[in-house]
């Protein structure tokens, strides 16, 4: 969620009016990733609990 903020108020603002385009295009890119590979992780271990034989 800090991550999708930080491209929603700080990023994508900039970029809007165009104040060094090359920076905040990076910047926003790098944390579009960052959120794509938590958002993989957290379903990883999800999963990886729901698969789980139960130790009853």
């Amino acid at each position: 969620m800090v991550l999708a903020a930080l491209i929603e108020w700080a990023a994508a603002p900039r970029i809007a009016a165009r104040e060094s385009l090359r920076l905040w295009h990076a910047l926003a890119t790098l944390l579009f990733l960052l959120q794509w590979l938590c958002s993989a992780a957290i379903l990883q271990r999800v999963l990886r609990q729901a698969l789980a034989p139960s130790q009853d």
